[in-house]
């Protein structure tokens, strides 16, 4: 739980700075563009002060605190809540350099659930903790270039209180990329996204075993996973709609395919295309 406390901390500083009017600006603002005011996983856009901005499918829901600090929380959270299990979550997301030309963004996560399950004698745990950055260089209000990193570890610890048997799992990951996008009007702006995760870490600690096992990155890059995502983007009145095609590509498959024959190979899961839409709307 360490993880989620830096995090938490992250966005508590964070905050604090943005009170203060700490920005580091360079001569301006970064241009508005037809996705300004929708904060999104890979870009640096904030949302605008006094706004809330709700994205669908996830129920994301997130508030313009300043010019440059965004803070959000998710309606799965209050979900879980109504349903009598403790929950939290929480989003920060600071745009701490800005100029006419450049914006980045640093944007922190955590969240944690509880849940009695079964009997009752058995609590499940559920965490998660991430950390993210996006800098983008503006060429015009119509045209930029975003590069990103995004670490993410998510987990889940079960415990028995009649017989002390526990299990703890985790996987952690870091992700670098960069995505491009062109408003080719003031409605259409084609977008591309391409990602490599870099790192890839299971763990599993139980009262039987305990298990920590690098699946991919530094020192194992083709075990790596690949994806491109397209993404046509909408700008329609108040929402921005975001269709998608995301392939993928586990490169530690495709190489390890190579070498064996075709009765050897294992196609489960090495690559594949997956159509996703979400839509998000600020007020």
């Amino acid at each position: 739980m360490a993880a989620l406390g830096i995090a938490v901390s992250v966005a508590i500083s964070s905050a604090a700075y943005a009170q203060r009017g700490g920005t580091y600006t360079l001569d301006g603002e970064p241009p508005t563009t037809r996705a300004s005011g929708f904060p999104g996983l890979f870009d640096s856009n904030v949302a605008e002060r006094g706004s809330f901005v709700l994205d669908i499918p996830s129920l994301a829901v997130d508030y313009g605190l300043t010019d440059n600090m965004t803070i959000g929380t998710s309606g799965v959270m209050a979900l879980a809540l109504a349903l009598g299990s403790p929950a939290l979550y929480v989003k920060a997301r600071y745009r701490f350099l800005t100029s006419p030309t450049i914006a980045s963004a640093f944007t922190a996560y955590s969240g944690y659930l509880t849940n009695r399950v079964g009997s009752r004698d058995t609590t499940l745990d559920a965490y998660l903790v991430g950390v993210s950055n996006n800098t983008t260089y503006y060429f015009s209000e119509r045209s930029y270039l975003n590069a990103f990193f995004f670490y993410l570890k998510v987990g889940a610890n079960q415990n028995k209180e009649d017989d002390g048997e526990y299990a703890n799992a985790s996987f952690s990951t870091l992700l670098f990329g960069a995505s491009y996008q062109h408003w080719l009007n003031g409605v259409l702006g084609p977008q591309a996204t391409l990602g490599l995760s870099v790192y890839q870490n299971l763990s599993i600690d139980s009262s039987t075993v305990a298990v920590s096992e690098n699946i991919g990155g530094v020192g194992g890059l083709a075990s790596g996973m690949l994806f491109l995502r397209l993404t046509p983007e909408l700008r329609l009145g108040r929402w921005l709609l975001s269709p998608s095609l995301i392939g993928y590509v586990d490169l530690g498959k495709a190489s390890s395919s190579k070498g064996s024959s075709d009765s050897e190979k294992d196609d489960s899961g090495g690559a594949g295309v997956l159509p996703w839409i979400n839509a998000t709307v600020k007020w």
